[in-house]
């Protein structure tokens, strides 16, 4: 991955977060004025999982790149960032689950 294509994918990353975090205003206060909590608390979960993936991208993209680009392979980057994005999909599923054990 070259640094211009992390650059592009880090702003991509930012404008995508700043309007989750707009529609997650937008949805979350919509859902706490209805009576039902678990719209509520799902939609919440929903969108704050969302977020920190999209970070995740953000954030992990430049530095993957730059691995692969000390490492003189661009797909030690490439993987890294597949393995990093599998194990917080992974995290994030986990953490879903437990909240919906709780939930109930």
């Amino acid at each position: 991955m070259k640094i211009k294509d992390t650059l592009l994918i880090s702003l991509i990353s930012i404008i995508t977060f700043v309007f989750e975090l707009f529609f997650y205003l937008i949805f979350v206060v919509s859902a706490a004025s209805s009576e039902d909590f678990n719209v509520f608390s799902w939609t919440g979960m929903f969108f704050i999982s969302l977020m920190i993936f999209t970070a995740s991208v953000g954030l992990l993209s430049p530095f993957c790149a730059f691995i692969g680009h000390i490492t003189k392979r661009e797909k030690v980057g490439n993987i890294m960032l597949i393995v990093f994005l599998s194990l917080i999909i992974i995290f994030l599923i986990i953490s879903c689950l437990i909240f919906s054990k709780f939930m109930q």
